[in-house]
């Protein structure tokens, strides 16, 4: 072996070493940098005592920042219909001893949620995975408080932006156009738009992410 391959198998040899939760927790870290995770907070209202819902969950990135900020007197639920990602988001939650956070199998149709609970609820990049908006977004107006608000931010790829909503869907992305129509249809009033809130770094991927604010009326 010679001197460079000696010294590329000495430095594999240390990063395998690296614990796996060390390596969850550097590309966590990594995402809050570059993912603008403090503008979406702000945009929740994310304040000590308050009760958020995280719908489309995952493994619980959003959720479990969103836990930190709410504090040991705030509570938040974790929803999604994969059990395999709640699996890890308990594990996760667990490991770094977060522990006002619920955990909640939802249904394609249906986040069971208690009505008139929740400050706010973010759909973080997991709304143009819902197969049934209608019913998710009635149930989320019912779970708000009055006043309460609804945060999404979905991708558009600046190519797709005249497509027709199963055109983008069908490529895992949604425009904010289609989704102020389906949130004014369920009740709400869209209080804010960031068409730009936040580009595509790959090269070659035009467009981003958009963020919309929307309020139950009351």
């Amino acid at each position: 072996m010679n001197h460079t391959r000696r010294r590329a198998a000495v430095g594999w040899i240390a990063l395998l070493s690296i614990p796996i939760l060390s390596w969850a927790q550097v590309a966590d870290d990594s995402r809050e940098k570059t993912e603008k995770v403090s503008d979406v907070l702000s945009a929740l209202q994310a304040e000590p005592g308050k009760r958020i819902a995280d719908i489309g969950a995952g493994e619980g990135f959003c959720s479990r920042r969103i836990a930190r900020a709410v504090g040991p007197t705030g509570r938040v639920a974790a929803v999604d219909v994969s059990e395999k990602d709640l699996e890890k988001l308990r594990a996760r939650v667990q490991q770094d001893k977060v522990t006002n956070v619920d955990v909640v199998v939802g249904a394609v149709d249906d986040p069971h949620l208690p009505q008139d609970t929740f400050d706010a609820v973010l759909i973080y990049n997991a709304y143009h995975e819902m197969t049934t908006p209608e019913p998710i977004l009635k149930a989320i107006f019912m779970a708000l408080k009055p006043g309460g608000r609804l945060v999404m931010s979905e991708p558009l790829h600046d190519n797709v932006r005249s497509a027709t909503r199963a055109e983008q869907v069908k490529d895992h992305e949604i425009g904010p156009n289609f989704v102020q129509q389906e949130l004014q249809a369920a009740g709400f009033e869209v209080i804010e738009q960031r068409p730009d809130f936040l580009a595509f770094t790959s090269p070659g991927h035009k467009g981003g992410f958009w963020l919309m604010i929307a309020r139950k009326p009351g």
